[in-house]
């Protein structure tokens, strides 16, 4: 799982979270999936804006992965 986007900049204010979750196997339910986990988020962090991203080895990567992939944070 990797942070990225605004929440990496502790001057900026506000934003939602930004997060991509990378599988190691493929999956049918990449979007079943981050809605599931954008909902365990925000029962357990409290209702704010996530933006999750699933991806596996069956994704064609885009500009939006590479940057999460590389700018953003390994948690």
């Amino acid at each position: 799982m990797w942070l990225f986007g605004s929440r990496l900049d502790d001057t900026a204010k506000g934003g939602d979270v930004d997060l991509l979750i990378k599988l190691e196997s493929p999956t049918a339910d990449k979007a079943v999936l981050a809605a599931r986990y954008n909902a365990l988020l925000q029962m357990k962090l409290g209702l704010q804006k996530f933006d999750v991203l699933v991806i596996d080895p069956s994704t064609p990567i885009q500009q939006i992965h590479q940057h999460a992939l590389s700018k953003g944070v390994q948690l």
